[in-house]
Parts: C-alpha cells; sequence; structure tokens
C-alpha cells in the first residue's frame, strides 16, 4: 500500500491511496470522518471500506516509513476504526545496517536528556526551527562549543555545550545551504505530528555526550 499526501482542502486532508491490488482510491478525512472515493464515485461499500481499513492496518504493522504510519491511523480512526499502536523498538546505535546514518545534533546538557528521554525532537511545548533538525554527519571532526557556533553561525540560544548522537534513515537526510554563512548544513524534516505540533521521531538509540 502506499498513501500519498495530496494537500489540504478546507478543513480536510486529501490522500490518495493506492492498495497493492493496483485499486487506486481517494481519501478526504476530516477530525469526524473520512470519505473514500473510486474515479470521483463515493465509495459506501462497507465490505470495501472494511478491506482499506484492513490493508491500513497491515500498513502501519509492516512499516518503518513514520509519516507513512501516521497517515494511514489518521484515516483509519476517520473510518471509526481504532488506530493501530505499534510499539517501536529502538535500532541500536552501533548498528551496521546501511539504510542508517550516524549523526551528530550539538545541544545544551538539560536538552539532550530531554530529546534522550522522549525519543523525539519537537511535540507539545517544543518547536522544531523550520520544521527540520539540524545535524550533522558523526564521522566529522567533533567540534568545540565555539566552533560550532562559528560553523553554524549560531547567535543565540543554542551553544553547543553538550550534543547527542544517533541514527537517522539515510533516505531522511537532507542538505542545504546556511544563508547566513554560505556553507552547506545537514538536516531531517519532522516526521510526525504530536498534538497538532510537528515532530522528529527518533529511530534508534541516543547517545549523549557532554562537555
Amino acid at each position: 500500500m502506499y498513501i500519498e499526501n495530496k494537500g489540504q482542502i478546507g478543513d480536510s486532508k486529501k490522500y490518495t491511496i493506492q492498495l497493492d491490488d493496483g485499486l487506486r482510491l481517494d481519501a478526504l478525512v476530516s477530525k469526524e470522518s473520512a470519505v473514500i472515493k473510486e474515479n470521483g464515485q463515493v465509495l459506501d461499500s462497507s465490505d470495501l471500506i472494511q478491506l482499506v481499513a484492513e490493508e491500513l492496518k497491515e500498513t502501519v504493522l509492516r512499516t518503518k516509513d513514520r509519516r507513512l504510519t501516521d497517515r494511514a491511523n489518521e484515516i483509519l480512526g476517520s473510518l471509526g476504526y481504532d488506530p493501530v499502536q505499534v510499539v517501536e523498538e529502538k535500532v541500536p546505535l552501533d548498528s551496521a545496517d546501511q539504510a542508517y546514518v550516524r549523526v551528530r545534533h550539538y545541544i545544551g546538557p538539560a536538552k539532550a536528556e530531554d530529546i534522550a528521554q522522549r525519543g523525539q525532537f519537537g511535540g507539545e511545548g517544543h518547536t522544531l526551527d523550520q520544521g527540520k533538525v539540524f545535524l550533522e554527519p558523526a564521522s566529522w571532526k567533533i567540534l568545540s562549543p565555539q566552533e560550532f557556533q562559528d560553523r553554524y553561525a549560531i547567535t543565540h540560544g543554542n551553544h553547543g555545550t553538550a550534543f547527542i548522537e544517533f541514527l537517522v534513515p539515510r533516505s531522511e537526510l537532507e542538505s542545504q545551504i546556511n544563508d547566513r554563512n554560505g556553507k552547506e548544513e545537514y538536516f531531517v524534516r519532522a516526521n510526525s505530528v504530536e498534538n497538532d505540533q510537528a515532530t522528529y521521531k527518533i529511530a534508534s538509540e541516543v547517545k549523549i555526550f557532554r562537555r
């Protein structure tokens, strides 16, 4: 199954659902209900709705893509089904799985403890910068607090007095040019939403390094 986010229509979100047997459906989802269409026609067959629901449940259980999981659970809830709760096993930090890359994020000691404990960035009371988490490959040289501030043009807030390392899916790692200094910087985008707040849920164990 594949679920594509097609954007917002009023107070509802539109998704295209591609079932494994090739059937392509559209779902218009609000907090109260979901309308599923095939070729523009509203589907009211309880058997087909149940089939879609079962496919959604299987998708939640077998995928590691947090965004796909959240989309599937949102549609399930609107169809009147309980969202599927998945107990996530953290990937070991020393995993040799080439699908992941080890990264480093500079931060203060208290926030490092908080992120490691919650297993995520962002969420209620914690705002992500531009909806992203900025980081660097852990293979790079460890920067001193002053080097960190100079390298990333940090002028206030985070002074890099500690850092954490963890794994991210290699496919999620992106880069951009920092407008302040013209240097390349790496980031991952939020992969979930919690209480209407963007979050990035960490797939692996987290290790804290204090200065």
